[in-house]
């Protein structure tokens, strides 16, 4: 397969969202890192980047939104501290660990009931979401291994999360890896 090099203007931005359609993956870069993007509902789509990547299948990805109507989407409940953190945070560099909705396939968890979602505001992802309708993203950074518990694991490495915060309704707190506002762990 041919690597292609687009820009983030309006071509570059259509031939992505064609290489989405057809089940390819695109890189694109975030607030805080360079992702991995494919088609968010699509199994086989989510498989490709682990497998492009050398992920482990236990370590699960993010998913990118353009809204708030794409999240109710990927998500089954926005709990009402999660949206107090929408309306503060969104868009921008929050990660939210919210209970998927039954679209998101299992790959994309690892497996987990809990789902990864951001709304990117860098200009590139920004401009591919609502093109495209959906993505799915994967941290650049490697992730540490000294976590049990995976979800956190992909979210632990500070090369990938610099500058970010991961809020997770389950367990009721904020993580963060990096220079951001939040302390990491925060109880809610």
């Amino acid at each position: 397969m041919r690597t292609k090099v687009l820009r983030a203007d309006k071509a570059g931005i259509a031939a992505a969202v064609e290489i989405l359609r057809r089940g390819g993956l695109v890189a694109f870069p975030t607030e805080t890192v360079y992702g991995l993007g494919a088609r968010a509902f699509d199994a086989a789509a989510a498989r490709r980047i682990y497998s492009a990547k050398g992920r482990p299948a236990d370590n699960p990805l993010i998913v990118h939104v353009a809204d708030e109507a794409m999240l109710s989407s990927v998500v089954s409940r926005v709990t009402p501290l999660a949206r107090r953190l929408i309306a503060a945070f969104w868009p921008g560099p929050l990660t939210l660990v919210l209970v998927k909705s039954p679209r998101v396939p299992s790959a994309v968890t690892a497996q987990h009931p809990p789902v990864a979602v951001r709304m990117p505001s860098h200009p590139p992802p920004h401009a591919l979401l609502p093109a495209y309708g959906e993505l799915l993203d994967h941290f650049a950074g490697r992730a540490s291994t000294a976590f049990s518990n995976p979800l956190m694991a992909s979210m632990a490495s500070g090369a990938a999360l610099r500058n970010s915060c991961t809020y997770s309704a389950t367990r009721r707190s904020i993580w963060s890896a990096g220079t951001t506002a939040c302390t990491s762990p925060i109880s809610l």
